[in-house]
């Protein structure tokens, strides 16, 4: 934990100095995703189920695989973090010619109404996440890679029934 903190805190650091940089380059997206989500079921530990369906999506994309990483591994591991065990995480991911839009889905805590205007604040952590750890560093990073790459993002969250996660990035010339 201290290690992922440490990690998030020196990339926001270099991000404000920088800003994050979009990177395009071609690769192999479905067998990309394919191993951050076979990364990600080993940080559920079991405790989750986590359901990946990739639609209509070419073999190999031009687009930036880090800032891809850091959206998928953020977004993914907070549904590890506050869904209850034994339910199921859905990851998936939609291609077009142009575009690609990557949808997380989990049957968690959800957010309270009233905080959801903050969430991709620094450091800011809704009230009903109890004791569960964090660091409220995720989702801020989440939105900046998700600028950088020149996409956008939108959630849906209902206290005590989960969250939806909605990244629609454009593809790269």
């Amino acid at each position: 934990h201290l290690t992922q903190l440490a990690e998030g805190v020196i990339m926001l650091g270099q991000a404000e100095r920088v800003g994050m940089v979009f990177a395009p380059r071609p690769f192999d997206l479905i067998g990309f995703i394919g191993r951050q989500i076979e990364m990600l079921r080993l940080l559920a530990s079991g405790r989750h189920t986590i359901v990946f369906t990739p639609t209509g999506c070419a073999p190999t994309m031009n687009g930036d695989d880090t800032l891809l990483r850091h959206i998928l591994h953020n977004l993914v591991s907070n549904t590890i973090k506050y869904s209850p065990s034994g339910s199921d995480i859905h990851v998936d991911l939609d291609c077009s010619a142009d575009a690609l839009r990557l949808t997380v889905r989990d049957q968690g805590i959800g957010i309270p109404q009233e905080q959801q205007k903050r969430l991709f604040e620094l450091f800011y952590r809704a009230e009903n996440v109890g004791m569960i750890a964090g660091s409220g560093l995720g989702l801020a990073i989440v939105k900046m890679a998700v600028n950088a790459y020149g996409g956008t993002i939108a959630f849906e969250s209902i206290e005590g029934a989960g969250t939806t996660f909605i990244v629609d990035l454009p593809g790269a010339p």
